[in-house]
């Protein structure tokens, strides 16, 4: 017995969330059939062009439609099959033999446009795009490429979350914790640009909170370099989360190593609007398509502010246990939920470390809190503004959204008391990986019930 506590004791959260991500996430990357995922075939469709150097979307007739092969769209056609969003339908056995059938036939092409909400750069496609090209070099199927856009998806993610958590000087097990919920897992193990999205995300958190919250200060020039690289990066994959990018005023200027700190500042502030300006200029078809609603809101804004922002205010309200279970997780096309008493035993867990992962190295002020709170208040602002552009009104929004600023949420309540169990240090390894354990196994067994059973 206590050889196992003395494994937990010294049991690493990034070798911990490294060995958890790759395993769980391979199971879950052969587990799931293809574009079973949220908007999978769309995005698969965007990093095939990326994988060709079509790194715009809006095409020289105007329209943002790209020329694919079509064998693309027969596969998605045959695995698809009208599965999503009827539970009580299945994967039938001669599906696979079929999309294992069809070739590439790069020199058919058919055009292929994205949906409005996915209109995003190729930043957050490069792993995938990459994953296909060295697909195509060796000639592998259209069904072979998903799963190697799945891998170097996967693969890239992982590899930026394990950095974030080398970065942390708190809430490290936490941080393993909202990785590694089922529905991290699940977009990480598909050709989802959300991946990409939460994993750049999760590193600029981490990099803020290095430089702002840790007690000792230990750093370098190059982390504001990074600072400015990860902020430019997570506005061009999708500028509503630009308010996450305003968390940098957390960081006191004078952990600034340079004469005039204010740079630093305002280089970040220049570069993300920029970013956002050219992902916006890159969707113009779609910008083009909502001008109406742009000027209809700011109308509602000046006339009347309070009602506009009542609206959010109660869709949070009122759907904040919807938005919880999708957080946690709500599988395939959000038609598989998972177990109650999983989701429940997740949000348990989730509290319980933000009160006790807070972490000996971290200190934050009051101001620091309240900059935070400001922050995450526009970012789910961002998040219903955006969706009334889509959509005409303040509906739409999935949990999913929320895990990019899930971590710079946490940091509001770091406690910055002295570590929890400081003579059991076991407890808190040993709580993740049991429920990591229990987890997977229940998300598994979900899936292969849903799909396959």
């Amino acid at each position: 017995m206590s050889r196992i506590l003395s494994f937990f004791s010294d049991l690493e959260p990034r070798l911990f969330f490294l060995v958890a991500a790759l395993l769980g996430g391979l199971g879950f990357l052969f587990v799931t059939p293809p574009f079973q995922v949220p908007d999978e075939p769309a995005h698969f469709y965007r990093a095939y062009a990326v994988s060709e150097g079509q790194f715009l979307m809006a095409g020289g007739n105007g329209t943002n439609s790209r020329p694919l092969p079509a064998s693309l769209k027969t596969l998605v056609e045959i695995l698809v099959d009208d599965v999503p969003f009827h539970p009580e339908r299945r994967i039938q056995p001669g599906t696979w033999k079929r999309a294992r059938e069809v070739r590439l036939q790069p020199e058919e092409v058919e055009s292929s446009s994205p949906p409005r909400s996915l209109q995003y750069s190729a930043v957050p496609y490069l792993p995938q795009a990459a994953g296909i090209a060295v697909g195509r070099w060796i000639g592998a199927s259209p069904l072979a490429l998903v799963y190697f856009a799945r891998s170097a998806n996967l693969i890239a993610a992982v590899g930026l979350i394990y950095f974030a958590i080398c970065q942390l000087p708190g809430y490290r097990w936490l941080a393993v914790l909202l990785a590694l919920t089922p529905m991290a897992m699940f977009l990480r193990s598909s050709v989802s640009a959300d991946a990409g999205i939460t994993a750049i995300a999760y590193l600029l958190t981490a990099t803020i909170a290095k430089i702002a919250f840790r007690a000792v200060p230990l750093h370098g020039r190059w982390d504001f370099g990074l600072l400015v690289v990860l902020s430019v990066s997570l506005c061009l994959t999708k500028p509503v989360y630009f308010p996450l990018v305003l968390a940098a005023f957390v960081i006191p200027s004078s952990r600034i190593p340079i004469q005039r700190p204010g740079f630093v500042f305002l280089a970040i502030l220049v570069f993300s609007i920029g970013a956002v300006t050219v992902t916006l200029a890159i969707s113009q078809p779609s910008v083009d398509g909502i001008s109406a609603r742009i000027e209809s809101l700011v109308d509602e804004v000046f006339t009347d502010p309070f009602d506009l922002f009542g609206r959010i205010a109660v869709d949070y309200i009122l759907h904040a246990p919807r938005y919880g279970a999708e957080f946690i997780g709500r599988l395939g096309w959000l038609d598989t939920p998972l177990p109650l008493v999983l989701l429940g035993l997740y949000l348990a867990f989730l509290i319980a470390y933000t009160v006790m992962d807070s972490g000996p190295l971290a200190v934050v002020t009051p101001w620091q809190r309240l900059v935070l709170a400001l922050v995450i208040a526009a970012s789910l602002m961002a998040i219903s503004i955006a969706m009334y552009f889509m959509n005409g009104r303040i509906a739409g929004i999935q949990g999913r959204y929320f895990l990019p600023i899930a971590l710079a949420a946490a940091w509001i309540f770091h406690t910055g008391r002295q570590p929890r169990f400081k003579d059991k240090s076991w407890v808190l390894p040993a709580g993740v990986a049991l429920l990591t354990v229990v987890s997977f196994a229940v998300t598994a067994c979900t899936i292969c019930d849903r799909y396959y059973g």
